[in-house]
């Protein structure tokens, strides 16, 4: 059984397109606590001395499920394993991140 053509299916957009609903939901999330932050060195005093750095990333990868069942719907199954990929890649990073908190 072949796979139907569809226009966009491929691996990169998938890995692309997730890498950018993540950016854009960690900006978003910033942008609505900012009330509070109020600088750049506050920020990173948050997420530095909170160990929030690795949680952040967590939560902004998973608007890409939309994005992810978008793709398993309209059968672009490639795009689909890009955005698996993207998500591997955001659970090795923060599986790094969370050993870090763990070993000191």
């Amino acid at each position: 059984m072949s796979q139907p053509k569809r226009r966009n299916n491929n691996f990169y957009l998938g890995f692309l397109g997730g890498t950018v609903i993540a950016a854009i939901s960690m900006a978003i999330f910033i942008l609505s606590y900012w009330k509070y932050i109020r600088s750049f060195e506050n920020l990173r005093f948050f997420l530095n001395q909170g160990r929030m750095f690795s949680s952040l990333l967590s939560l902004s990868a998973l608007p890409t499920l939309f994005l992810f069942y978008y793709f398993i719907r309209t059968e672009r199954y490639r795009s689909a394993y890009g955005m698996i990929a993207m998500m591997i890649c955001f659970g090795i990073i923060v599986l790094i991140l969370r050993s870090g908190e763990i070993f000191t």
